[in-house]
């Protein structure tokens, strides 16, 4: 008696089918929604409002509370060149501005990261530094983040100045913290429904830097983080 064997193709896995329809539907999207980039955002369920776009509602003065609140975060960004490196969210801000945010840190808290014998004993038990003088804990710098740049998480690494000490879980430099001498010039400063558009120039003894719009996007609580800065 003769048997038939007969050759049994594989069926595509649930997730395949599930990635093709899914693509598939990108793709339709695509060809009705054509190079606005904010469509591929929704489809994802991310937010999609279009910040540097929305129509201003009101203009606010150099000497309002807001506009010096601004400031404040921008001075954050400030070191010794006129020359700012733009920016369009959180994770490249942390990337180009990591140190100047450190120093900001140290600069504002220099009795706790400077000599703290509590954060000095800890990292001594988990790491083989034992000539640390400077420490700013990883969480402060994620909180100072948040506060000021938004997002939800953040990537440590080491700056040009400032070492990261993964053990430890820490930050450290072997400089003094330092201030800045360039002048913040602000032009205009003009809120939207969810944003703060504020428009400036950094000068020093030599040079005036081109114009740079920074858009702060509002919280619910009535405060604002530096979203962008072109």
């Amino acid at each position: 008696m003769r048997y038939r064997y007969r050759r049994h193709k594989r069926r595509p896995s649930r997730g395949l089918l599930l990635l093709l329809l899914l693509l598939t539907a990108v793709f339709l999207v695509s060809c009705v929604a054509g190079s606005n980039p904010l469509w591929i955002r929704s489809v994802f369920g991310l937010d999609t409002v279009n910040y540097e776009s929305e129509p201003t509602q009101r203009t606010l003065g150099t000497e309002d509370t807001v506009t010096a609140s601004l400031c404040n975060t921008l001075e954050i960004l400030l070191a010794s060149s006129t020359d700012l490196t733009p920016f369009q969210n959180t994770a490249q801000a942390v990337k180009y501005y990591r140190d100047e945010i450190l120093n900001r840190m140290l600069c504002e808290n220099y009795a706790a990261y400077v000599g703290n014998s509590a954060l000095l004993e800890s990292s001594g038990t988990n790491t083989p530094y034992s000539t640390l003088c400077t420490l700013i804990p990883e969480a402060d710098f994620e909180n100072t983040v948040y506060r000021y740049f938004g997002g939800t998480s953040v990537k440590h690494a080491s700056g040009e100045i400032f070492s990261h000490l993964s053990l430890a879980h820490a930050y450290s430099a072997p400089i003094q913290p330092r201030r800045s001498d360039l002048l913040l010039q602000v032009h205009t400063v003009e809120e939207t429904e969810h944003t703060y558009r504020l428009v400036f120039t950094l000068s020093d003894a030599e040079v005036t830097s081109r114009p740079y719009t920074a858009v702060f996007v509002k919280r619910e609580n009535g405060s604002h983080y530096l979203y962008s800065l072109d």
